[in-house]
């Protein structure tokens, strides 16, 4: 089998049933819907200009899609002075001119909506080396349990930073489509000496040409994703 890798820089339900010679008792559980709150997800990457999609969350008993945000004065600055007004394009999405991502430096964002002022700020890491990619099969998914493929897990081994603490996302592409439910996260608790090895976890792979991303995140950036995970199930 040949796999070819393109790397890219770096409820609870709870039924209780009581059993009482002719006793029934209904309970109804009145769940109250909460306010949309304001989604900013954005991105600045190296020698790249921003992008931000601004929406507000929706009613988790609706079926109609998220509200984006069209109307909002978002305000990019770097750690040099430097500051640029991002421009709306669609579907709730907004992006830079001029400011270039640059590794080692700060970032923050403004986003004035409705009398409304949020702001963000984090730091744009330097890309990590990616020693090396292998796959290994995936004893959990064999043939004759419902797939028509052998299935593999991917295993990812890049260089980190022993001096500080370093957070990760991985993302997997196959052409232009992003693979995986749910986001592959880690921290580098596992990392021995300059050098962790990371699996892909859940998500796996059939014979194929895949492409991953290897990205470092801030630790609120982390947190954010892995209670995206926690609320995917």
């Amino acid at each position: 089998m040949t796999m070819t890798n393109y790397i890219k820089y770096s409820t609870l339900l709870l039924l209780l049933t009581w059993l009482f010679t002719a006793c029934e008792e209904v309970i109804e559980i009145d769940l109250n819907s909460s306010n949309p709150v304001l989604v900013a997800e954005g991105k600045i990457l190296q020698d790249s200009t921003a992008y931000i999609r601004l929406s507000l969350t929706s009613d988790y008993f609706k079926v109609e899609p998220s509200e984006i945000i069209t109307d909002a004065q978002v305000t990019l600055n770097d750690g040099e002075g430097n500051s640029e007004l991002l421009e709306y394009i669609e579907n709730g999405t907004y992006i830079g001119r001029d400011i270039l991502g640059m590794a080692g430096s700060n970032y923050a964002i403004s986003i004035e909506k409705d009398n409304m002022n949020y702001k963000a700020e984090t730091t744009l890491f330097a890309p990590v080396e990616i020693y090396d990619v292998s796959f290994v099969e995936n004893t959990f998914n064999r043939p004759g349990s419902g797939s028509e493929e052998t299935n593999y897990v991917m295993e990812i081994t890049f260089s980190d930073d022993p001096k500080v603490d370093n957070f990760y996302m991985l993302k997997y592409w196959n052409n232009s489509e992003e693979l995986g439910n749910s986001y592959t996260l880690r921290y580098d608790i596992l990392a021995e000496n300059d050098t962790l090895k990371i699996s892909s976890g859940m998500t796996s792979f059939v014979k194929g040409t895949y492409r991953i991303e290897v990205i470092s995140i801030d630790e609120k950036t982390f947190t954010y994703y892995n209670q995206l995970n926690d609320i995917r199930g």
